[in-house]
């Protein structure tokens, strides 16, 4: 059994309902996690600092983000935890539904959708969305989300792979320069939701 946290940043202007919505999906897992930490960003210093602070409170080997405004499907982190074991990876994503603002699932907006379903390739690292669940010492070994100056100073807006810079891509590009094992899980298994007020991350290219 995998012991797992979920961390949770809660925006300020997002809808509590949100954040509701992203807590029942924790708890219908069929692979349930033994802490979920959430906190409030009352001094607006962003998701990548709050990310941090909630992963310095994480007791678990393993650790999962969900963005407040999204959801997990309920097999979300059975799937990926199986993938860990099966490849002995330290890092492991899904790829998502698109829910629009009505709540149809509207697959016709990701704009990486190419990257559905491809192997990651540390040679040529392609797109991955910001929802994993990784190895949570390596997450802190790399300094998280935020301590991406003292890695990357003066980085351009874009790598030399076009991956937009930003504090997922330098995360993952971390993990990847410490030679971090990671595995593309092919489902869709969390729910990205575009309602108007929010602007999700990504990891990896751009078009």
């Amino acid at each position: 059994m995998m012991d797992i946290s979920v961390i949770i940043p809660a925006l300020p202007g997002r809808r509590f309902q949100c954040r509701d919505r992203a807590l029942s999906s924790v708890a219908a897992q069929t692979l349930r996690p033994r802490h979920v930490f959430s906190a409030l960003d009352e001094d607006g210093r962003g998701a990548a600092a709050m990310r941090d602070e909630l992963l310095a409170s994480v007791p678990t080997d393993w650790v999962a983000p969900l963005d407040d405004d999204d959801e997990f499907r309920p097999d979300h982190l059975e799937g990926l935890a199986t993938a860990i074991r099966e490849h002995d990876a330290d890092l492991a994503f899904a790829w998502y539904e698109i829910v629009g603002p009505t709540g149809e699932v509207e697959q016709w907006r990701d704009p990486h959708a190419q990257w559905e379903g491809v192997p990651w390739d540390s040679e040529h690292p392609h797109q991955v969305p910001t929802t994993f669940l990784a190895r949570t010492e390596l997450l802190r070994a790399v300094g998280g989300w935020s301590d991406y100056g003292r890695w990357h100073p003066g980085s351009a807006s874009r790598d030399a792979n076009g991956n937009r810079i930003g504090e997922d891509t330098l995360l993952i590009q971390r993990l990847t320069m410490i030679g971090a094992r990671i595995v593309h899980h092919p489902a869709r298994s969390y729910r990205w939701h575009h309602w108007g007020g929010n602007s999700s991350g990504w990891v990896g290219l751009n078009p």
